[in-house]
C-alpha cells in the first residue's frame, strides 16, 4: 500500500516473482514459463510486464545492501 505498511507475506511475494524472472531468463524451465506468460490474456501481460520493470525492480533496490 501506498505510504503504509506492507503485509508480512510481502518478502515471500518478492522471492517468487524474482525466481519467476530468473527461470524464464535461464534455467530448465525457461520454455515452460515463457509459454505460461504467452497464454496469460493481453491484459495480463502488460501488468507483469508494469511489475516486473516497477515494483519489482524498485522492491529489488530498495532490499540491496550496499556494502562500504
Amino acid at each position: 500500500s501506498e505510504g503504509g505498511r506492507r503485509k508480512g507475506f510481502m518478502g515471500h511475494l518478492t522471492k517468487i516473482a524474482n525466481a519467476l524472472v530468473q527461470s524464464s531468463e535461464k534455467g530448465p524451465n525457461t520454455a515452460l514459463i515463457i509459454q505460461l506468460v504467452k497464454e496469460l490474456s493481453d491484459e495480463q501481460q502488460e501488468q507483469w510486464e508494469s511489475f516486473i520493470s516497477g515494483s519489482l525492480t524498485e522492491t529489488n533496490k530498495k532490499n540491496t545492501v550496499d556494502l562500504v
